[in-house]
């Protein structure tokens, strides 16, 4: 009974002992004691209507203008190479969803950890700005917001001739 009682704690301790060599190497280790909380925010009272976002991690299209224009924001566009070529806010970098790996490198380039940034993706149902999110975190990005709405929003027409300024055809950056 002890002896097989050993060997369980053996084993236990070996596959431990792999598992966290392999979390040292990876290039984007799980973390040790998960993920922070954001605080609550207050909700508005009765009548009031919100100036932000619901959550404390996305953004309104107001906000987003805000942003563009103080320049104070990276943006990301987690959308597929060809949307992202189809159109996109002026400046974005591309890191979209399916190919994360494959375009990382520009972002580390370009874009300080410790910066706001401010993914986007197709909006309505669309998860690649969540995704990207996640793996910007993993990387340690710490300031990052998600433009739900996005590129749905933006392409209306009633907010291109307002925002047209924001929105470019082809492949700036």
């Amino acid at each position: 009974m002890i002896k097989d009682l050993r060997l369980a704690v053996l084993i236990l301790l070996a596959g431990s002992a792999g598992a966290l060599a392999t979390n040292l190497v990876r290039p984007m280790s799980l973390p040790w004691f998960g993920r922070k909380i954001p605080p609550a925010t207050p909700t508005p009272t009765d009548g009031e209507k919100p100036d932000h976002a619901p959550h404390p991690d996305t953004v309104t299209l107001r906000e987003v203008v805000t942003h563009f224009d103080q320049g104070d924001a990276f943006f990301i566009d987690a959308r597929k190479p060809e949307r992202y070529a189809e159109g996109h806010i002026y400046g974005a970098i591309n890191l979209p969803n399916s190919d994360l790996m494959g375009f990382i490198q520009e972002v580390m380039d370009l874009v300080p950890p410790e910066e706001l940034v401010i993914v986007y993706c197709g909006g309505g149902d669309c998860e690649a700005s969540h995704d990207v999110k996640e793996f910007l975190q993993a990387y340690e990005y710490i300031n990052i917001k998600i433009y739900t709405n996005g590129w749905a929003e933006l392409e209306e027409p009633a907010n291109l001739e307002h925002f047209e300024k924001l929105v470019v055809a082809g492949e700036e950056s």
